[in-house]
């Protein structure tokens, strides 16, 4: 075929595939090289669908368009059939993983005109591109487009100005190919795809925005995780490890759904890089823990003690203000974690935001008041936290400090020049060290 050979096209789309006599497709196909084709066969049934994969490699998944469609689109929606019918598939196609994965394409109304649920939204994304096929992305729901049924779903790209920094473009971008669907609850499914030790694991759900966090126990069966496996939640860049019986507790929350890969195998591949170094576990005795907890991440591994002495002094807590200076974009937070309960013990849902207050353009100050016992000891860093959820830890060691007996009755500032007490216009005119924080998606 002419226009394959002069554009070197490795795959097409036929448009209209049960309106022509199936005999005619293999020669077809073999025309153009024998490439890879995806056929539309426009039905939502499997037992109609898969027997055309005896004539073209390939097909649109419209049956679990219709499933995942039906599942996510409100908080009521069928997860069962979701995940029977992907099971389904499987049984009755000769392939599930040459099949066209989609939401949204020029005949069915775009996803956003069914539902303004975002966190829903994220879930049906992120599932079609993590199923078993090869995934698509109709123009313009990367950019959240919300037309309805034909022609409204035909919008052109070009006046969204290619928009790389709205919700919807970062989202995509994040999830990138990662499945034996399991039910996990009636609101919950769990997909697993890729060989063991590089098993992708996605949980999807359809509770939406307004749920509630909540953890969820994903089972060794379900996942195929081992036994203290280290994994990465790679939407939020969070950090888990899994336990003896290598079972994974994951906080859900929000809605979102959640993408889980072994740590070992992110290396390299700039995913979450700053949790790569330290998302290993150690041995935790009653004396000593470890601060690279899997279930954290991004500052140094180094073993501290649980127990902070507290200094003979009148006073029985000492006020400690953090300021850091980092430029933002509008929905992202700083905060800061540590190696004690005050701090978050390295979780990063549970540290402590600061206030943006007093941020100007001129002068993006974040700032936050602790009150810690005199004598506590503790490591600690900054973490920014974007609108998706996704942290960004800063760079470099730990940050260490010992809150001093002789401190009661003193509010300390703890900035680049806070350990000689300086006043803040004497700080903001040395400059405080900025988070060295890597690109956000």
């Amino acid at each position: 075929m002419q226009l394959v050979s002069d554009y070197s096209i490795d795959g097409l789309r036929i448009d209209s595939v049960q309106q022509v006599n199936n005999n005619f497709w293999p020669s077809f196909q073999a025309a153009a090289g024998g490439m890879h084709v995806l056929g539309e066969v426009f039905n939502g049934d499997p037992a109609y669908i898969c027997p055309y994969q005896t004539s073209m490699t390939g097909l649109m998944n419209f049956p679990a368009y219709y499933w995942i469609t039906q599942g996510f689109q409100s908080t009521s929606g069928s997860i069962s059939n979701l995940v029977n019918g992907i099971n389904t598939m499987k049984l009755s196609c000769s392939d599930t993983t040459l099949l066209g994965s989609f939401l949204e394409n020029h005949d069915v109304a775009r996803f956003p005109s069914l539902t303004s649920d975002l966190s829903v939204q994220k879930n049906a994304i992120a599932f079609t591109m993590l199923m078993d096929g090869i995934p698509i992305i109709y123009a313009g729901q990367e950019q959240g487009y919300r037309g309805g049924a034909v022609p409204s779903d035909r919008e052109a790209t070009w006046p969204s100005g290619y928009n790389t920094g709205g919700v919807q473009y970062g989202f995509v971008k994040q999830v990138t190919y990662v499945a034996v669907a399991t039910q996990l609850n009636t609101q919950t499914v769990l997909l697993k795809k890729g060989a063991a030790g590089s098993q992708t694991v996605g949980v999807f759900t359809n509770k939406g925005a307004s749920s509630s966090a909540y953890t969820l126990t994903l089972n060794s069966a379900n996942t195929g995780f081992t036994a203290n496996q280290a994994v990465i939640e790679v939407l939020s860049c969070t950090a888990y490890t899994a336990d003896s019986s290598g079972n994974v507790v994951i906080t859900m929350s929000g809605g979102l759904p959640r993408v889980l890969y072994p740590s070992a195998n992110l290396s390299g591949s700039g995913i979450c890089s700053a949790l790569i170094v330290s998302s290993t576990s150690a041995t935790v005795s009653t004396t000593f823990s470890t601060v690279a907890t899997a279930t954290t991440s991004g500052r140094t591994s180094t073993t501290v003690p649980t127990t902070s002495t507290t200094a003979s002094t009148g006073c029985s807590s000492v006020a400690v203000t953090f300021n850091e200076l980092v430029t933002t974009i509008y929905g992202t937070n700083i905060k800061i974690v540590g190696s004690i309960a005050a701090l978050g013990s390295w979780n990063t849902a549970n540290g402590v935001p600061l206030s943006a207050s007093k941020y100007t353009s001129s002068n993006p100050l974040w700032s936050a008041t602790i009150n810690f016992a005199p004598g506590t000891y503790f490591e600690y860093k900054f973490i920014m936290v974007s609108s998706l959820g996704a942290v960004t830890w800063e760079s470099g060691s730990n940050r260490v400090d010992t809150v001093a007996g002789t401190d009661c009755g003193f509010t300390i500032l703890k900035s680049k020049c806070s350990e000689h007490r300086r006043d803040m216009a004497q700080c903001q005119r040395e400059g405080l060290r900025e988070l060295h924080l890597a690109a956000l998606l």
